[in-house]
């Protein structure tokens, strides 16, 4: 349960500060933002190069993975550093969430345990463009605390300072700790270039998450079943394998946009540990750039834990084959790469689109390494207005040199139920319309990707912005052209988790 201020509700002049996403599409495309594994952004755009500024991270800090699907069913993903200061708020803005749950551990993670906990956060934003937050975190056995603030320094960027202590009621050594952190961040809007910075410095003990505590007493709980009846009173904790403690991190990411064609980014972090367990530094560099003729992708990184190092590269380039003679669209890619265990592959792979708003789409593709040997792939799907049906096969052997072979078929979409009937459609966000448009079946919605109207008119628009204006309606390219453009549409400002029904009746256009 959570109960929370809703930043969304903040007119942009108040609304914490957020990235902006641009690019460059080849067809009409389908883009989704994701941040730590999240879809939390959807929309469909128009070819050509395009600027996302309604974007609305979940988390003030992590990477923003961004996916641009093409109508010949072509994936290119990008990644945008994002820092910005979680500590900023505007001026006389509160800014609070109460949570109260219980931990859900990874999927991997069978034996940890899942105990209740609650969280409390406060923040408000002072004069002279400062922030400051505090915030609690309360389960059986652990407990910690932060405080901070934050200061944005207009166009020298903005920087801000937070300490988190955590304490433990456990049998565990060194039950307290504290984590230092200073984080800068500045943009660049004139150039496209971007910059952070974030330091964090462990003192006073041993500072461990929530995460950190559960998983070390999944291991005392592993070795004690396993050695305890060997040794004597708690001589078997000697068997434990030693806890990993970090000391200091540093990560610095740099950006670059390039005309709305390309990106450039590099990531440096390094990390020391207490003890003698070995330093860490991680280096990656990758850039994209796609063009009329060809699209290229290149990353590189290497990694260095003591003496040890490891390298890594990725280049890929992607060709279209367009022909008059074929419908739909062809593409050819391939690439070639290395990964961290020093395994060689290439591959190639070809994807095109076919029928109506490029509603089938397919690749074909097949990896090859020397360790693992063929890899061989098929995948088609068709995007209907009442949902997605796609199918896939794989063949090849996993890295023990076994042979496999994997059969998938996914059926998704949705149905929405109200006073005038049921109307099936594709997959849902949080926020949708009902477009009821009678006497106009098989209609494209405006702004949408494969998404037409049924036999009676209606159709549904799975992704809206809440409590920002939308445009929803039919497109105009896609109706008799003697009917009057302002009445195919509607604006609407819903709420989050609204379902919007949405009337449209077209008119004739006046005569002049």
């Amino acid at each position: 349960m959570q109960l929370q201020s809703e930043d969304e509700l903040l007119p942009d002049h108040l609304h914490t500060y957020a990235p902006v996403v641009r690019g460059i599409a080849q067809s009409n495309a389908e883009i989704s933002v994701r941040q730590d594994g999240i879809l939390f952004y959807r929309t469909s755009i128009a070819p050509g190069p395009f600027e996302l500024t309604d974007i609305r991270p979940p988390s003030s800090s992590g990477d923003i993975e961004v996916t641009v699907r093409e109508a010949d069913g072509d994936e290119r993903v990008f990644i945008v550093p994002y820092a910005a200061m979680p500590l900023l708020t505007q001026r006389g803005v509160w800014k609070y969430a109460l949570t109260a749950g219980r931990y859900r551990p990874p999927s991997y993670e069978d034996d940890m345990a899942s105990p209740d906990f609650v969280q409390a956060t406060l923040g408000y934003g002072l004069p002279l463009k400062l922030s400051t937050f505090v915030g609690v975190l309360a389960a059986r056995d652990y407990q910690s605390e932060a405080a901070g603030i934050g200061w944005d320094l207009d166009a020298f960027g903005a920087v801000s300072v937070d300490l988190t202590r955590s304490r433990l009621k456990t049998h565990i050594a060194d039950p307290i700790g504290k984590r230092w952190r200073v984080r800068y961040a500045k943009s660049f809007p004139g150039t496209g270039s971007g910059l952070s910075i974030d330091f964090q410095r462990f003192t006073g003990g041993r500072f461990r998450t929530l995460e950190d505590m559960l998983q070390r007493d999944t291991e005392i709980a592993f070795y004690g079943n396993l050695f305890s009846e060997f040794y004597d009173g708690d001589e078997w904790m000697a068997m434990l394998p030693p806890e990993v403690s970090p000391a200091s991190r540093l990560a610095l990411t740099f950006k670059q946009s390039f005309s709305d064609a390309g990106n450039l980014y590099a990531t440096v972090v390094g990390r020391r540990f207490q003890g003698d367990y070995p330093d860490r530094i991680s280096a990656q560099i990758g850039m994209n750039w796609s063009g009329d003729k060809f699209d290229i992708d290149l990353q590189a990184s290497a990694t260095q834990r003591g003496t040890r190092r490891n390298h890594a590269f990725l280049v890929s380039l992607s060709i279209p084959l367009e022909t008059a003679k074929l419908p739909g669209t062809l593409r050819y890619e391939t690439s070639l790469a290395k990964s961290d265990e020093r395994v060689v592959s290439w591959s190639n792979r070809l994807s095109g689109s076919a029928l109506e708003d490029a509603r089938l789409t397919y690749n074909l593709s097949q990896e090859r390494s020397r360790e693992e040997g063929a890899q061989t792939s098929v995948f088609a799907a068709y995007q209907a207005d009442a949902g997605r049906l796609q199918a896939g096969y794989e063949q090849g052997r996993d890295s023990r040199g076994q042979s496999y072979s994997k059969r998938s078929v996914d059926i998704a979409g949705s149905v929405v139920a109200y006073a005038g009937g049921v109307v099936f459609g594709q997959s849902l966000g949080d926020t949708i319309a009902l477009v009821d448009a009678p006497g106009y079946p098989n209609v494209l919605a405006e702004g949408q990707l494969a998404n037409r109207t049924d036999a009676s008119g209606k159709t549904i628009i799975p992704y809206l912005t809440p409590y920002r204006l939308n445009r929803i309606g039919l497109d105009s390219a896609d109706v008799d052209e003697t009917l009057d453009f302002k009445s195919l549409t509607r604006e609407t400002a819903p709420t989050a988790g609204a379902i919007i029904y949405a009337p449209i009746q077209p008119r004739a256009t006046a005569p002049q």
